[in-house]
């Protein structure tokens, strides 16, 4: 996988189907970003294509971004909306960290995480309500197709890249990313959707 490729990993309730961002053989079709700076792009899984036509249940989802810690240090994942067969879903406040200090990441459902890692960093500064969990796992029992949407953000909050050349990728990436929807989104200020309690 190249550097700064953004993509959204997966894997159902059985591990049957899975994609950590390169191509598969088992029918599972993602739709992965090259980071090329601050700015909103788009990733998403299709399992439209398996023989099931479906991934059954969830045990793992996250934003991911290849060596992301170090081309980008200290930027943030804002995750703007996730959109479930279609359907738009209500979730929590979600932050960003990294494993392996390599990767970066921001998890959407990971219950294996009990307590926010020591790295973890939202957009506002504050980590009150962050969690490893920002979706109700129950809405994924059958998962046709899953997209997020994310802002990826500079140190300074900032959603669009600086006049200077600081912004760019040291990998010198020149890939054109998923851009769009910046002008409301210039300010950095962090957004969220709060999960019902049902």
């Amino acid at each position: 996988m190249e550097e700064n490729t953004a993509y959204l990993a997966y894997a159902d309730a059985g591990w049957e189907y899975q994609y950590w961002g390169d191509p598969v053989d088992t029918g599972v079709v993602g739709t992965n970003a090259t980071i090329t700076g601050p700015g909103q792009y788009t990733v998403g899984v299709d399992f439209t294509g398996t023989q099931k036509g479906y991934a059954s249940g969830l045990s793992f989802t996250a934003v991911m971004i290849a060596n992301g810690n170090i081309n980008f240090p200290d930027y943030f994942i804002r995750i703007d909306s996730i959109v479930l067969n279609g359907e738009e879903l209500e979730f929590r406040k979600n932050y960003t960290s990294s494993d392996n200090g390599v990767e970066m990441h921001s998890n959407i459902y990971n219950e294996w995480v009990p307590n926010l890692p020591s790295d973890a960093r939202t957009p506002d500064g504050d980590l009150s309500g962050a969690t490893p969990t920002i979706v109700n796992k129950t809405k994924f029992n059958e998962v046709k197709t899953l997209t997020v949407t994310f802002t990826f953000l500079d140190p300074e909050g900032n959603a669009t890249p600086a006049a200077t050349t600081e912004a760019a990728p040291k990998t010198g990436v020149t890939s054109t990313a998923l851009l769009y929807g910046l002008g409301a989104l210039a300010t950095g200020a962090y957004i969220f959707r709060k999960k019902r309690e049902d």
